[in-house]
């Protein structure tokens, strides 16, 4: 019997085992954080993605008044230093914020209808785990929507986990985004809700950031979240709701994707229930913290492959 030629066949196999088990844990389900642990502390999350928002907008000299949106800042927790991942574009940094990773890991590099390149980890649904999976997870009775503007997003957000989700065309968008989050808040008192607006982006490239219609626009869609808010009011859940405000990215001229601060540097806001009121978050925070930050609302130990870390927010 040839005892080195067996151990070295032993030896391969126990290799082969070792990468086949490697293999099978990063291209099933996650196998962690998909529990409910800790402390709960909303039942409700409301979430307004505004597409283009540059943190450039506070600046004094530009005057914008965003009148609802300093309010949330003024009743919560905000950072306008919060930085995009590379590159500083709508795919990625949407990516970023829905799956908690790098685009590297959720193969979302570009703004391609879904990951350009296999994910490292993927669901049973063949995506990178997104917080909507998280929360379904752990919560397979919670009713979680989806409204947004840009077609794409439906693409990034794991629509298979969401109860509702609905896409609002470009040209009555400036009527129809608030009425309908409105309606749907209101009816089905969401747990989880997602709201994208990509009106601010459009301007962006049809007539440039930095200018005047720019900042009308971000103005008009503070009007728009000023109606969401009511719409949480009226539907009785404001007490138990943590509200967020975030963006993709800023811009330069009539464009993004570079590295210039103006497009990298973007606002977070979040208002609610325990939050901190009025208060500058001074850690750092980036795009894969916000699903991190969700998952910790809502008591979830995050999955082992996400990168965020939840952002110190609360008062206790």
């Amino acid at each position: 019997m040839n005892i080195h030629k067996d151990n070295s066949r032993i030896t391969l196999m126990k290799k082969n085992c070792i990468l086949f088990l490697l293999l099978l844990t990063l291209t099933s389900a996650y196998g962690q954080g998909n529990n409910k642990v800790g402390h709960r502390r909303a039942q409700h999350v409301v979430w307004i993605g505004i597409d283009g928002w540059g943190s450039y907008a506070f600046r004094d000299s530009f005057h914008c008044e965003m009148k609802n949106i300093r309010q949330l800042m003024a009743e919560g927790a905000w950072t306008t230093k919060a930085r995009t991942v590379m590159p500083s574009v709508s795919g990625p940094n949407w990516g970023a914020m829905f799956t908690s990773a790098l685009p590297c890991m959720n193969g979302i590099v570009d703004n391609a209808n879904g990951p350009a390149v296999p994910p490292v980890a993927a669901t049973e649904h063949g995506l990178f785990p997104t917080i909507f999976h998280v929360v379904r997870q752990a919560y397979p009775e919670a009713e979680i929507g989806v409204q947004h503007e840009w077609i794409t997003i439906k693409y990034y957000v794991d629509s298979l986990d969401c109860n509702h989700v609905k896409h609002i065309e470009e040209a009555n968008a400036e009527t129809d985004t608030p009425a309908e989050a409105a309606k749907y808040i209101k009816e089905r008192k969401p747990d989880l809700f997602f709201i994208h607006i990509d009106q601010v982006d459009h301007v962006g490239h049809h007539d440039g950031h930095h200018t005047p219609q720019y900042f009308d626009c971000v103005n008009r869609v503070d009007s728009q979240i000023g109606q969401i808010v009511q719409a949480v009011k009226d539907a009785g859940i404001y007490d138990d709701t943590i509200l967020i405000l975030t963006s993709d990215h800023g811009g330069v001229g009539k464009g993004h994707g570079g590295n210039h601060p103006d497009e990298l540097n973007i606002p977070v806001v979040y208002c609610g229930k325990g939050v901190k009121q009025n208060y500058e978050i001074p850690s750092v925070v980036m795009q894969f913290d916000v699903a991190s930050t969700i998952a910790y609302i809502f008591g979830i130990e995050q999955p082992q492959e996400w990168r965020g870390r939840a952002t110190p927010i609360f008062k206790e």
